[in-house]
């Protein structure tokens, strides 16, 4: 048993999988939700970035740069996330990371 849940309850038709090793009740409709399906699976130098961060910060989006691929940037990785609908980027220059509050 793992956060509570066993592997049987893991395996359960009535939730979905917006992520490999994610599991939630209801199918993530936009950033917020995919990015919060998508949260635990990050280490703790990987980070939302670009778009994502601006849409999770509630700036104004142009029409049409609205998306629900989520950036994610690491820092002093050797290798940028790679999922399906996810984009991963890596850098090396120092970050200020902001945590957003639930």
């Amino acid at each position: 048993m793992t956060a509570g849940m066993t592997r049987d309850r893991l395996r359960a038709q009535d939730l979905t999988h917006p992520f490999v090793g994610a599991r939630a009740l209801d199918t993530p409709a936009d950033v917020h939700g995919l990015a919060a399906a998508l949260a635990p699976l990050q280490t703790e130098d990987q980070f939302f970035s670009h778009l994502t961060s601006a849409e999770l910060h509630g700036m104004r989006m142009p029409e049409g740069r609205r998306t629900l691929q989520l950036h994610v940037t690491g820092q002093d990785v050797s290798r940028a996330m790679r999922r399906p609908g996810v984009v991963g980027h890596k850098t090396t220059v120092p970050v200020r990371v902001v945590e957003l509050g639930d």
